[in-house]
C-alpha cells in the first residue's frame, strides 16, 4: 500500500525554522512529504532535494511573465490527485489558485502561522475568504480562535486547533540546569552578576525593540550597569533598522550582544543549539512585537524559567488558562512594569521555574503532531 503523501505549500527556501522538522516528523509516522513553493518555482521533492522548476536562463521580467504564465501548469504537474494539500501561510495570493488546486485535490488543508491574518488588510481578507471557503480544514494555534471567529465567523464549522512545536525545546530539555547556564555565560563572555534580558527574536521593524529600548534610556545609571541585552537578528533581517538599532544599544551604554548576519549574509541563522542556549543564559525576555500567534520564542523563555515582559495587546490568553506565570503591559506601563520585575527578581524568578514542565508537555512535537495527524485523518474521510 503506497503512502498517503503530504503536499505542502509553503514560501521556500523554508523561510519558518519549524517546516523542516514537521516534514520530519510526519515521516517518522510513515507519511510521504514533498513541498512546493508556487511563487518562486521550487519544489521538495520525496528524497529532500530542492528542485528549481523555471528556465535558468530567465531573469527579472521574463522571469515574472514565465512563472504567471506557467503558475497553473507547475500546480497541474506537482500536486497529485490523491495528495494532501496543506497550505502552510495563507497569503491572499493563493486566493485566485485555489480552483486550479482543488481540480487536482480537494484534500486542502488551511494552515494559518499568524502573521497571514493578523496582518492583513480588510481587503486582503475579503480575497483570502476564497481560501477558507476551498479548504476542508481550516488549523489555527488555539489563542486565534475569537479573532478569527470575528472576522469569518461562517467557517466555524472547519476549524481545528493545532501549532508547530519545536525542537529547540527538546534540546532546551536536555540542556537547561545551572551548570550549563554558567558555561554557556562564560562562552559569551557575560558576568556572573549581570540579569541577562532577550529583547525580540528577529531584526523585522515589527518586533518594535526600540519601544523597550527607549524605556532602559530612562533607567538611572547604577541599573544599566546590572544588566546585559540579547538581540537576536539575524532572521528577518532588515538592513537599515538593523543599524539603527545597532545606534540605539551604543547609546544605552548598556552592554550587549547582538546576533547578526555575518558579513550582511540574509539566508544565514542561528542554529537550534546556539538559540537554546541564548534562551538558557537569559533571565528575562521582553515581547512587544505587533502580533503573535504562539511563536516558538516565547515557549523556549518559557522552557527556560525566563521572567517574560509582554504586550497586553497580544493574544496571550492561552498561557494564561495554562496558569503559566508572566507579566503583561501596555506601552505606557512598560517602565513600571519593567522596575516592578527588577523590585522583585528573585520572586519572580522562582515563580517562573513552574513554568517549565507545562510548556513542555504543551510545546513540544510529540505533544502536538497527534493534533496534526488526526486532521490528515479527518481529510481523508471527508467527501
Amino acid at each position: 500500500m503506497n503512502k498517503q503523501r503530504i503536499n505542502i505549500l509553503t514560501p521556500m527556501p523554508f523561510w519558518h525554522p519549524g517546516t523542516l522538522e514537521f516534514i520530519a516528523e510526519l515521516k517518522k509516522r510513515n507519511y510521504s512529504v514533498v513541498a512546493l513553493d508556487i511563487w518562486s518555482f521550487q519544489f521538495f521533492n520525496e528524497n529532500e532535494e530542492y528542485e528549481y522548476i523555471c528556465p535558468k536562463f530567465l531573469k527579472g521580467l521574463a522571469l515574472k511573465i514565465y512563472r504567471k504564465l506557467f503558475r497553473k501548469k507547475i500546480i497541474k504537474k506537482y500536486i497529485k490527485h490523491n495528495d494532501i494539500v496543506d497550505v502552510q501561510w495563507c497569503g491572499h495570493y493563493y486566493a485566485p489558485y485555489m480552483d486550479c488546486i482543488k481540480r487536482q485535490s480537494n484534500k486542502i488543508i488551511a494552515t494559518l502561522f499568524g502573521s497571514d491574518f493578523y496582518r492583513s488588510s480588510e481587503t486582503e481578507r475579503k480575497i483570502q475568504k476564497k481560501i477558507f471557503e476551498t479548504a476542508k480544514i481550516i488549523t489555527i494555534g488555539p489563542n486565534m480562535s475569537d479573532d478569527f471567529l470575528a472576522v469569518f465567523p461562517e467557517f466555524a464549522n472547519k476549524i481545528k486547533f493545532s501549532h508547530f512545536g519545536s525542537a529547540r525545546l527538546d534540546i532546551i530539555s536536555e540542556l537547561y540546569n545551572e551548570t550549563n547556564k554558567q558555561i554557556f555565560r562564560d562562552k559569551y563572555k557575560i558576568k556572573k552578576d549581570k540579569i541577562v534580558i532577550t529583547v525580540g527574536y528577529s531584526a523585522n521593524p515589527l518586533q518594535q525593540h526600540f519601544m523597550f529600548l527607549d524605556v532602559l534610556g530612562k533607567l538611572p545609571k547604577e541599573i544599566k550597569q546590572k544588566l546585559f541585552l540579547l538581540l537576536p537578528m539575524t532572521y528577518a533581517n532588515k538592513k537599515d533598522y538593523s543599524e539603527k538599532l545597532l545606534a540605539k544599544l551604543h547609546d544605552l551604554k548598556i552592554e550587549f550582544i547582538a546576533f547578526q548576519n555575518p558579513n550582511n549574509e540574509k539566508k544565514y541563522w542561528l542554529t537550534d543549539k546556539e538559540i537554546a542556549e541564548i534562551r538558557i543564559i537569559s533571565d528575562i525576555t521582553v515581547n512587544t512585537q505587533t502580533t503573535d500567534a504562539l511563536s516558538s520564542s516565547i515557549k523556549e523563555a518559557f522552557a527556560t524559567g525566563n521572567i517574560l515582559l509582554v504586550g497586553d495587546w497580544l493574544p496571550y490568553e492561552i498561557y494564561e488558562k495554562m496558569n503559566l506565570f508572566f507579566v503583561k503591559s501596555s506601552e505606557n506601563k512598560l517602565l513600571e512594569n519593567f522596575t516592578f520585575i527588577l523590585n522583585n527578581y528573585n520572586e519572580f524568578k522562582q515563580k517562573c521555574v513552574g513554568n517549565i514542565e507545562p510548556i513542555l508537555n504543551f510545546a513540544t512535537w510529540k505533544a502536538v503532531m497527534p493534533y496534526f495527524i488526526e486532521n490528515y485523518k479527518q481529510i481523508n474521510m471527508k467527501r
